[in-house]
Formats: C-alpha cells, structure tokens, sequence
C-alpha cells in the first residue's frame, strides 16, 4: 500500500496532488494546459512504479504507472521484456531504458483521440537507425498514431492508416543527447515539429486521425520498432498548441530535465 503524500503548495506549474497516490500532475504543467492532458508519465518524479507499487530502484523492470488522475493504470509486456528503470540516465535524472527487441509499456486501453493532438517525449536516444517508436496509440491494422524517430535521426509522425510525415531535418537525434522532442497534428491535418521548444518544420496532410482499437505503448508500435534509449516523460494533449504553448510547456521540461531551449 502507498502511504499518503503531503499536500504541496500549489503554485502556477503544479497540480493538486491526490492524497494516496503517487503526484499525477508533477513534473508540474502549466496549469493553463492541465484541461488537455490524456496522459502525463515521468520518472523525474516516479510516476512510473515497479510492479509492486512501491519506489522503483536502479535496474528495476517497470510494468506500472500512475496517470495524470493519479489511478494506476498497468502498462506490461505480454512478454516481461519490460524497460528498466535507470538512476543516472538524462542529465543525471532517472529514466527508462528501452532496447531494441521486446521492450515497451503497454496498456491494451488506447488513448484513442480522433483529431488534434500534442506530445512531448523526453529521450535520449542509445542508437539511431530504422523506424523507433517513442509513443504509439494504435493498431497495427491502421488508426490512430505514432510519433517516431526515423532510420537517420528525422522527426516523423504516422497517422496511421492515412498518411506518414516524415521530417527532412536530418540529424535532429543524435547518439547520447537528450532533447524534448515535440508534434502537433492539428484541425488542417497538417503536422508540425518542435526540438527543444524551436520549430524545425511543418508538413502539410490531407486527411482527419482514423480511431483505432489498438494499443497505447511507450518506445514500441505493435510490439516492435522498439526504440533504443531512455526515455524521461511523456505528455499527450488532446489539441493543438500554439508556438507560445509549446513554448510554455518546453520551459517547464528544460527545468525538470536541465535540457536547455535553443
């Protein structure tokens, strides 16, 4: 059982925190953009948790995690191939490490949202090379999306089903450098991406987000593509942010994560 945590003093980037439960809404999120969030993960302040439900500890599988409500939610391989917690991993924080055959979080339950959408995934990558999903809402079949690094270190987003976005910027990933990587799929369908709170590019599309019944994983697509790295947190928003929103929550994560905006 999780003891009680104390009731911390709210302040404008942090959320109520629920008594009983791990903090939901910490690392703390503008407040102005706590009404969007589907889904807010971060070993920075351990929302993710061991299957015991207790404090994970360095080189621990993890299959568990608290959401944004403060309810846990089971996200586990089929397989136990599950990521490893890791102390020292992104700027001294700790984060998990996925490698490249069998290892995500998953919950069978998807986010499902059918239409603007915005993510943020701390990570740094171990390798660069092939399709590597960081966060994947969908079925293999087609619905939903995938936010991604691509085979020489692009951006890339797949709307699945419909269209792939794939980023011209080359390099943007590079071999043990952490960024926070941001996309917006927005009401024209066009897809925009962001490093480290800069745009890089926008890319236009056609086609509405099909909804999917597949799975919500974190570092896989239909247990595979699994991407090589560490990963420190995932922020979903069901709309599209302005370039001052993207703005707003990049500051927060470059404080949590001592990654600084260019």
């Amino acid at each position: 059982m999780i003891s009680p945590l104390i009731q911390p003093v709210i302040s404008d980037t942090v959320s109520p925190m629920i008594p009983g439960a791990l903090p939901p809404g910490l690392p703390g999120l503008p407040k102005s953009t706590l009404a969007n969030v589907r889904l807010n993960l971060s070993t920075r302040y351990k929302s993710f948790t061991k299957e015991q439900l207790v404090t994970v500890d360095e080189d621990e599988k993890v299959e568990v995690f608290f959401g944004q409500d403060g309810t846990p939610s089971v996200f586990q391989d089929t397989d136990l191939d599950k990521p490893v917690y890791t102390e020292n991993a992104i700027n001294g924080h700790p984060a998990l490490k996925g490698e490249l055959t069998d290892t995500f979080l998953e919950n069978t339950t998807p986010l499902n949202i059918a239409g603007d959408v915005t993510i943020f995934v701390v990570a740094q990558p171990i390798t660069i090379g092939g399709f590597r999903r960081l966060i994947s809402d969908a079925g293999g079949a087609g619905g939903g999306f995938t936010f991604q690094m691509n085979p020489v270190g692009q951006y890339g987003f797949t709307n699945l089903g419909v269209k792939d976005y794939a980023g011209a910027e080359i390099s943007v990933w590079q071999v043990g450098v952490p960024q926070i990587a941001a996309v917006v799929f927005d009401s024209n369908f066009d897809v925009s991406f962001y490093k480290n709170g800069s745009f890089l590019e926008k890319i236009t599309g056609t086609s509405a987000m099909l909804p999917t019944t597949g799975q919500l994983q974190i570092g896989a697509l239909s247990e595979g593509f699994n991407f090589n790295g560490f990963i420190g947190q995932v922020v979903v928003y069901d709309k599209a942010f302005s370039v001052p929103e993207i703005t707003e929550v990049a500051k927060v994560l470059e404080k949590t994560w001592d990654i600084p905006l260019v």
